[in-house]
């Protein structure tokens, strides 16, 4: 079959992804809710959904105030909470901090007074107040709350949530109050999550000004990183003596996951110029170095990863990592990793789907440039498919995945009937293990007698017509390289092991029927 063709541009591609999304918002509103519920669903979507760029057009009003000029501290009103089962006469708190994931950026906590009550509860004291300025607060940034019970001065924590923040959807729901489910602590974040019973917290972020704020415009970051270097009375470049740079190049050649101490941290931002000339592959400890909780440092990196020199595909893979959550630093990753062949990309191409999990938004660079070099490439395609197919029954990443999966299948119309008998082949095979399971359960007692029943039902079932139509002329999932023609049920059995998995034995057509 031949390949479909490649995209015309990245035009294009936005609007197969802007496509996707639309259509997932509509089938949440069909499907979910009475009709007087529907607005607030799809609002509760599109916070999920927003694209990278701040929406600035979005708001009505003639003036917008920017972040980086709103040095108010950032503060949170605990409206009340309900549904909160602790012991009689308990006393409850509140704890509420902020986590950019990357070092040098954690927001310290603040905690609200306590609270009596049984089941519902408010504070006197409900204005939470950080350390840290609006316009100091990373993009990127996730607020934590986690309520517990004060006992004999030990804290018992009851329950938490880390809703993402960016201060542009922060300050859009300013004077307005949010609901907050919480939900039990748990050690892995892919099991099942039920809100019906949940403790709910409600929030409201307070209005700062008359004016909108939001995050300034790229431009306005680069604005504010070439005031910065004027105003400077230290030359950018050889501001460390021979000792300095000898003491550099020793934190550099390290192994990458070495930890850095404070004062290492300090001299690599001091001598951030040196290593962009010297040791560009050190771009990785150097954002582990900067003070992400200063929009004056945040400026002076974006300004200087415009002329960072491009590190190689391999080197550039580390900033996807989760402690690299900033959008500017993981599109200059992407934009290294375009000079992948589409071998070399087949080998990460697994690591690269993992990663999508730390993306804030559904529409990012990586998402893009998975779906452009799947595009051109059926095998890339494939392989991508079945990546995320695998994963997508997990709840943290089940619309994302689906979305993409959804963008990939719309831009490769004909790819989509090959894909779907896979998936058809697989649910046969699935059908015949729970089969193999559910006879040895009823003949546990006789082990021989067992297996000629289950071998023979397990043969009936593969010589039906349903069954054999499709895994017949089957490109395998594991190679799409391999055309598997028909089975032969003669040779098939089942593993004696707990899963009982099968052994599937099919002719080549182009072996001259040799299995």
């Amino acid at each position: 079959m031949p390949l479909p063709e490649p995209l015309s541009g990245p035009h294009e591609l936005d609007a197969i992804v802007t496509e996707a999304v639309e259509l997932a918002l509509k089938k949440w509103l069909t499907t979910r809710g009475l009709r007087r519920r529907r607005r607030s669903v799809c609002a509760k979507l599109s916070q999920r959904l927003e694209f990278s760029e701040p929406p600035l057009i979005q708001y009505k009003a003639p003036q917008a105030l920017l972040v980086g000029y709103y040095l108010a501290c950032l503060k949170i009103v605990l409206v009340n909470a309900n549904k909160v089962s602790m012991k009689e006469n308990a006393k409850v708190q509140v704890r509420a901090g902020g986590s950019f994931m990357a070092p040098r950026a954690a927001v310290q906590a603040a905690v609200s007074t306590e609270s009596s009550r049984r089941s519902d509860h408010t504070w006197k004291e409900s204005t939470l107040e950080f350390d840290i300025s609006v316009c100091d607060l990373p993009r990127m940034t996730r607020l934590c709350f986690a309520i517990y019970a004060v006992m004999d001065k030990v804290k018992k924590q009851k329950s938490t949530k880390n809703p993402h923040i960016n201060k542009y959807q922060t300050i859009r729901k300013a004077g307005k109050v949010m609901n907050l489910k919480m939900e039990p602590h748990r050690n892995h974040s892919d099991q099942p999550r039920t809100t019906q019973n949940a403790t709910a917290l409600y929030i409201n972020f307070p209005e700062y000004s008359s004016h909108p704020v939001v995050f300034p415009p790229f431009d306005k970051i680069l604005e504010k990183a070439a005031e910065i270097a004027r105003a400077s009375d230290c030359a950018p470049m050889g501001r460390g003596g021979k000792k300095f740079h000898i003491e550099l190049k020793e934190i550099m050649e390290r192994d990458p996951l070495s930890q850095l101490c404070e004062n290492e941290k300090d001299l690599i931002w001091t001598l951030r110029y040196d290593c962009r000339e010297n040791f560009p592959q050190s771009l990785p400890k150097l954002l582990l170095s900067v003070k992400w909780s200063k929009h004056e440092d945040m400026a002076q990196l974006q300004a200087l990863l415009q002329i960072w020199p491009k590190l190689s595909p391999r080197d550039a893979l580390e900033l996807l990592d989760f402690n690299y959550p900033d959008q500017y630093v993981r599109e200059y990753a992407v934009r290294c990793l375009r000079d992948m062949s589409d071998e070399e990309l087949s080998q990460y191409l697994l690591q690269l789907v993992q990663v999508l999990r730390y993306e804030p938004y559904y529409d990012c660079a990586l998402t893009h440039f998975l779906l452009e070099r799947a595009q051109g490439n059926r095998k890339i395609g494939h392989f991508l498919f079945w990546h995320l197919r695998s994963e997508i029954h997990m709840p943290a990443v089940s619309v994302q995945f689906a979305l993409i999966l959804e963008a990939y299948c719309r831009g490769s119309i004909p790819h989509i009937e090959v894909l779907k008998k896979q998936v058809e082949a697989l649910s046969k095979l699935k059908s015949v293990n729970e089969l193999i399971k559910l006879g040895t359960t009823k003949n546990a007692r006789s082990k021989t007698k067992e297996a000629m029943l289950t071998k023979e039902a397990m043969m009936t079932c593969l010589r039906q017509s349903g069954y054999s139509e499709t895994l017949s002329d089957l490109h395998s999932p594991l190679n799409p390289n391999v055309l598997l023609s028909g089975i032969n049920v003669e040779r098939c059995r089942y593993m004696d092991s707990k899963m009982k998995p099968l052994w599937i034995v099919y002719n080549n057509k182009l072996m001259g029927e040799t299995p």
